[in-house]
């Protein structure tokens, strides 16, 4: 292993996996913190591992659930922006921060499952594939897991306009 290799890695996986983390534990710091350790994990264990994203993935998602345990609590808090365009007006950034509290909110209705795969599909961009390995899975499950956590997030949100 070499450090640049190593460096391409952690730049590469870092936002997906923070963001995946803070799916399942609603705090940002503490996401960043399990990351780091799973990329110290990585480095103890970089001659072993064959598919490192999936690892990453899996390693990251376990010291979270650990974490969580531990604590006894689970608490998932409005998401934040974390970069705003510079050309963005007041409003555009209202308007961008209520949509991203709305969609916190409806994400809340699902399952932690169905919030996780959703996010690792959407926001981090993982393959199907990925997610099922994560899973221990088939990626056919993951396919219809998907489709249910879509069709239930459709449904909250035509829930949601009604009102």
């Amino acid at each position: 292993m070499n450090n640049s290799e190593f460096k391409k890695i952690v730049e590469a996986y870092s936002p997906g996996l923070v963001a995946y983390i803070y799916s399942i534990c609603s705090d940002l710091h503490l996401s960043q913190e399990i990351v780091s350790e799973s990329f110290l994990r990585l480095l103890d264990a970089w001659e072993n591992i064959k598919n490192r994203k999936s690892w990453l993935y899996k390693v990251s998602r376990n010291l979270a659930l650990d974490k969580i345990r531990s604590s006894r609590r689970i608490v998932f808090e409005d998401i934040s922006l974390s970069e705003i365009p510079e050309e963005s007006t007041p409003a555009d950034i209202l308007e961008a921060n209520e949509t991203a509290l709305e969609m916190a909110e409806m994400l809340k209705s699902l399952s932690s499952d169905d919030r996780e795969i959703l996010t690792l599909k959407f926001y981090c961009d993982v393959k199907n594939a990925e997610i099922a390995k994560l899973y221990n899975t088939t990626e056919t499950h993951v396919a219809v897991k998907i489709l249910r956590a879509k069709e239930k997030l459709r449904k909250e949100i035509l829930k949601r306009r009604a009102i």
